[in-house]
């Protein structure tokens, strides 16, 4: 890993990396590649702030108070770890936070407790949290799953959604498996 690391900050187009902090991106949460979660600080604000990067690119437009980030974007909470292809985060027009954010393409969801993982993940073509309702709503083939038990979209018009509080609802056609 130090060698591809190593080969990584060399070139002309490093964006003044170190072989650390390649490493660092590198490093995996529970086998998931790239997102490492730091617990919020004493001095962190609400549950509800994010922390996202990107790889690709990230367009700010201040006029629409828009915020788009692409190529395997990683966001961050005390309530959720996600990963997807693509993020549109929308602020509130006073500058307040945000109002709610966009993901799209191959999204994976790990709910978070106390800044642990909490056992569902979700997984979908698109993810909607709304920070002041406390949701994120999957749809695009949903799937959610955690321990013995997987909720399954029976139509891609099916939605589900994540509760920050743990709680799961379903809507429209579903199976539901449950392991012994």
């Amino acid at each position: 890993a130090a060698r591809l690391a190593a080969s990584l900050t060399q070139g002309a187009d490093t964006l003044g990396l170190s072989v650390e902090d390649v490493l660092d991106l590198t490093k995996t949460e529970d086998n998931l590649p790239f997102i490492k979660h730091e617990p919020p600080s004493s001095s962190a604000g609400s549950t509800n702030d994010l922390i996202i990067s990107a790889i690709k690119q990230t367009d700010f437009d201040i006029d629409s108070s828009r915020m788009e980030f692409s190529g395997d974007v990683q966001i961050k909470s005390p309530r959720f770890a996600m990963r997807c292809d693509h993020f549109i985060v929308h602020l509130k027009t006073d500058g307040s936070g945000i109002s709610y954010g966009e993901g799209t393409g191959n999204v994976f969801i790990r709910m978070r407790n106390e800044g642990k993982p909490s056992g569902h993940e979700g997984f979908a073509r698109r993810a909607i949290y709304r920070p002041g309702e406390g949701t994120l709503t999957l749809s695009g083939w949903p799937k959610i799953r955690e321990q013995h038990k997987e909720h399954v979209a029976a139509t891609e018009e099916t939605k589900m959604v994540l509760y920050t509080d743990g709680r799961v609802k379903t809507l429209g056609r579903n199976r539901t498996i449950i392991s012994n």
